[in-house]
Order: C-alpha cells, then structure tokens, then sequence
C-alpha cells in the first residue's frame, strides 16, 4: 500500500510577529519620544516575501483635547526579515513647540 500526501498542505501564512519604537537611528529600543521627534518603527516578519512591502498604521491622540490623528508609513522587507521605517510625518514645523502628543 501506498501512503498518500496529505490531501491539503499547511500554508505558512504571511506574519507580523513583533513592532517596536525604535531610536531613528535603530540602535536602542525606546517606550516614548518627545513631541516632533523622529523615531524609528522595526517591524519583525515571518514567511513575507524580502522586497514586499507592507503598511504600519500609527495613531497618535493630542492629550490636550484626545483627537485623534492616523497615518499610515510604509516599508519594504529587508533580507533580515525586518522592515525599517523612519516616523517623521507627524512632525508640522509650524507647531512643533507646542505639540503633545501620545503614542
């Protein structure tokens, strides 16, 4: 007898397995950042494509009057498996000074 393959293969699905805020410089790890302050976004994947790129959606809420913003940034998988995005979009030089915002 025979031994049949099975009838349907375990598809290794596309995987975001960890963020992190980062320094923009990607050195250190970091819980918060100052207002207007770039920081950098690792992004750790599994099973996605290197040279894909893929979409982080952040939102930031103004903790004088909780609004809320949403951006969305992009980043393209890098033979280690990460994905390296510099945050700056939230930074209005305009009004930088006088920002506070949460992450």
């Amino acid at each position: 007898m025979l031994a049949k393959p099975p009838e349907k293969q375990h598809e290794e699905l596309d995987t975001i397995l960890d963020v992190k805020w980062m320094t923009a410089d990607f050195t250190q790890e970091i819980d918060d950042a100052f207002p207007c302050e770039p920081v950098g976004i690792l992004v750790q994947t599994q099973n996605i494509e290197i040279g894909q790129e893929i979409d982080v959606v952040i939102e930031l809420k103004n903790r004088r009057d909780h609004q809320a913003v949403e951006y969305t940034v992009y980043g393209k998988v890098e033979p280690d498996h990460h994905v390296r995005i510099i945050f700056d979009q939230h930074i209005d030089l305009n009004s930088c000074e006088n920002a506070e915002f949460e992450q």
